[in-house]
C-alpha cells in the first residue's frame, strides 16, 4: 500500500511488497525499487505492530541507509547536547509535550548531517500529521519513496500486548515470538509499557488511522 499525494511527497512504485509469511510472521522485503537510486530516501508508515520498524532496520543494514526514529533521535540530539536537543529537553523539563514544530527541528537537524546526505536515510514513522509533512516538505526533505503498512486492530493488540522490555538493558522481548532467558531475575523485572496495553494500542490504532487523510 502507498499514500497518495503526501503533500507532494513522492509514493512507492508498485513493486515495491512487504508482507509477512503466513506461519512465521518473518519480514521479506522485496526492495528492488530500491536499485538504481543515488540516494534513496524513505519514509515507512503504518500502526503499532505493523512490522515497519523491524523493515526499516532490515533495509537500513541491507542498503546502508541511516536509520531514524523521532523518538530517539530527541534522545540522542538530548545526550549530545546539540542545539535541538537542548531545546526538547527545556520544553520536556517543564513537564510539556514536544510540540511539532520542535520534532520536526530535531529530525531535520540530524538529516543534515553528513551520513545522511552521503548514505541517504529511512525514517520510521515520522512524520505523523499533515503539519510535520508540510515542515519537512518546506525544508527540502522529501522523500523518494513513501510506504504504508496496514494491521488489524486485533492484530495489532495480539502482537503488542505480548511485548516486554528489561528496563535494566533496555533489551525488548516477546512472550511468545522472542521470549526473554530462562533467567528468573530477569523475568521478574520484565515491564510491559504503557503504550503496549490493549486499551493504549486501540487508541493509537484509531489515531493512526485519522491522521492518514490528512496526511493524502
Amino acid at each position: 500500500q502507498t499514500l497518495g499525494n503526501m503533500n507532494g511527497y513522492a509514493t512507492a512504485p508498485a513493486g515495491f511488497r512487504a508482507g509477512f509469511q503466513a506461519n512465521q510472521d518473518e519480514l521479506e522485503p522485496d526492495d528492488t525499487v530500491l536499485e538504481g537510486r543515488d540516494v534513496a530516501r524513505v519514509i515507512v508508515y503504518g500502526p503499532p505492530g505493523s512490522g515497519k520498524t523491524t523493515l526499516c532496520k532490515l533495509i537500513s543494514e541491507k542498503k546502508g541507509l541511516v536509520l531514524i526514529n523521532a523518538r530517539t533521535a530527541v534522545q540522542d540530539a538530548m545526550e549530545q547536547k546539540t542545539p535541538m536537543g537542548l531545546k526538547a529537553k527545556g520544553v520536556l523539563e517543564e513537564g510539556k509535550v514536544l510540540p511539532d514544530d520542535v520534532q520536526v527541528d530535531v529530525v531535520l537537524e540530524r538529516l543534515a548531517k553528513d551520513d545522511c546526505a552521503d548514505q541517504g536515510w529511512i525514517i520510521d514513522g515520522f512524520p505523523a500529521k499533515s503539519a510535520q509533512a508540510e515542515a519537512l516538505t518546506a525544508s527540502g526533505a522529501t522523500p523518494t519513496i513513501v510506504l504504508l503498512f496496514e494491521a488489524a486492530e486485533t492484530v495489532v493488540v495480539d502482537r503488542c500486548e505480548q511485548r516486554r522490555y528489561d528496563p535494566e538493558t533496555q533489551a525488548e522481548y516477546h512472550l511468545v515470538a522472542n521470549p526473554p532467558p530462562d533467567d528468573p531475575a530477569v523475568v521478574e523485572r520484565l515491564e510491559q509499557r504503557a503504550e503496549d496495553t490493549e486499551e493504549n494500542l486501540k487508541h493509537r490504532v484509531a489515531r493512526h488511522t485519522a491522521a492518514l487523510p490528512s496526511l493524502a
